[in-house]
């Protein structure tokens, strides 16, 4: 009786043990695989929409609002929201924020609203 317990108790260490292993390479070919296949869709993406390279230091063309005391700075070519600010601190606060670099250019906007950012820029320089 004591022999078929032991070889009973035996048989089944040996099949969890087996059964272990068997997860374990599972598991590592299952990483293996999907390391592989997001690597390979990383190294198609060119350019992700909406983020820019923080060595990048181009210019944006922009087009001013202003409310109330406050500029309102979109992008020129697609309207996208780009900062805001009642100074040009509060606005590089807000561009740093979203991580952009870029210079800002103003192409467009009201006149008046144009000439006082400009005066603002200007004040903030000296």
């Amino acid at each position: 009786m004591e022999i078929f317990i032991l070889g009973t108790a035996f048989g089944a260490l040996t099949t969890y043990v087996i059964q272990q292993v068997m997860m374990y390479y599972a598991m590592r070919n299952l990483q293996e695989l999907l390391g592989k296949e997001l690597l390979d869709k990383l190294s198609k993406i060119d350019h992700v929409p909406g983020l820019q390279d923080q060595t990048d230091h181009s210019q944006i063309k922009t087009r001013i609002e202003e409310i109330d005391g406050v500029f309102y700075i979109f992008n020129a070519d697609n309207n996208e929201f780009v900062a805001q600010g009642a100074t040009m601190t509060e606005i590089q606060e807000h561009m740093n924020a979203r991580m952009i670099k870029s210079d800002v250019v103003v192409t467009a906007g009201d006149t008046g609203t144009v000439e006082k950012f400009r005066k603002l820029v200007n004040v903030s320089n000296n």
